[in-house]
């Protein structure tokens, strides 16, 4: 075998610079083409409405959490337990004492419900049984 066939270990460096990485677009656009450009819109046709071709509907840049939990395990974690209507979000707390005192608060004695234990037989149904 020649030594033309041969390829060292720079020359190997050298064509694997050469290959794009699979994640990455091989079209880049600059400027006002850009993907995220104000005035992209204004310059790039759009296709009109009646048109043969499929246009893909214009996704969101993200979700809310209450979105995705409606998405994903299909619970409406926004909606009030007692009326049924729209709960939003006020705060995010994200400080361990805080959450504390406010768990402390929501659940203290005027707001717990006694507990009780499992359910004892009446003696009627003890003697309709029987």
């Amino acid at each position: 075998m020649s030594s033309s066939h041969l390829t060292s270990s720079r020359d190997d460096a050298r064509l694997a610079a050469l290959l794009p990485a699979p994640y990455l677009a091989l079209r880049r656009f600059h400027g006002v083409f850009a993907p995220h450009h104000r005035l992209r819109t204004l310059i790039v046709p759009t296709p009109p409405i009646d048109s043969a071709f499929p246009v893909a509907p214009k996704r969101p840049g993200r979700m809310s959490w209450g979105n995705l939990l409606m998405r994903v395990w299909a619970i409406d974690a926004l909606k009030c337990p007692f009326c049924g209507g729209r709960m939003r979000v006020i705060a995010a707390i994200h400080d361990p004492d805080a959450i504390t005192a406010i768990l402390a608060a929501v659940h203290s004695d005027r707001w717990s419900i006694p507990a009780t234990g499992p359910p004892t037989e009446s003696p009627e149904l003890a003697r309709a049984a029987a």
